[in-house]
């Protein structure tokens, strides 16, 4: 078993299957973490598949421990494992620049400001990806998941988890 921790994530995307297939990449590296790897341990406990359920959601569960007042959801990809804030906002390449800037206008409404020390990782769409269409969406749900190990691998190493709010593209 792993002697860090795993990092709880909110993950943004627009396709259910997509993100189950982030999900299952990111898991075999919480569930045995080597001190070769460079990746941090992380688990998806929140999905969110567009950005209106984003700015609605992402608010209480930066601003909470839990996900407030919301019983298990059947439908929900995530774990749904609301006893630590989550560290980080992973948006897939459909969540472009504005995208990203409204959902986090809306966490920092008069009076809270939850998205202070969350990082947002967002990809860079400067940086060739496989088409879905050619790769399939498991292959391509992976080829985007190593991106985003190695950004937070980055933002950990670099001690900026937890220490400030900032749009990391990955």
């Amino acid at each position: 078993m792993s002697s860090q921790s795993p990092i709880p994530v909110i993950l943004c995307g627009q396709q259910a299957e997509i993100a189950r297939s982030v999900q299952a990449a990111l898991l075999p590296e919480y569930e045995e973490l080597t001190t070769n790897q460079t990746s941090p341990p992380s688990t998806v406990i929140h999905v969110i598949l567009s950005a209106s359920v984003g700015t609605t959601q992402i608010p209480g569960l930066l601003s909470d421990a839990h996900h407030p007042g919301t019983p298990p959801d059947a439908a929900q990809v995530g774990t749904q494992n609301y006893s630590q804030k989550p560290q980080a906002v992973i948006c897939g390449a459909a969540y472009d620049e504005k995208i990203v800037d409204g959902m986090r206008r809306a966490c920092d409404a008069p009076g809270r400001s939850p998205s202070e020390g969350v990082p947002w990782l967002m990809a860079d769409l400067n940086v060739k990806r496989p088409p879905i269409e050619e790769v399939g969406r498991q292959a391509y749900g992976e080829y985007m998941t190593q991106r985003v190990k190695t950004c937070l691998g980055k933002l950990v190493g670099e001690d900026k988890l937890g220490k400030g709010d900032c749009v990391v593209l990955y």
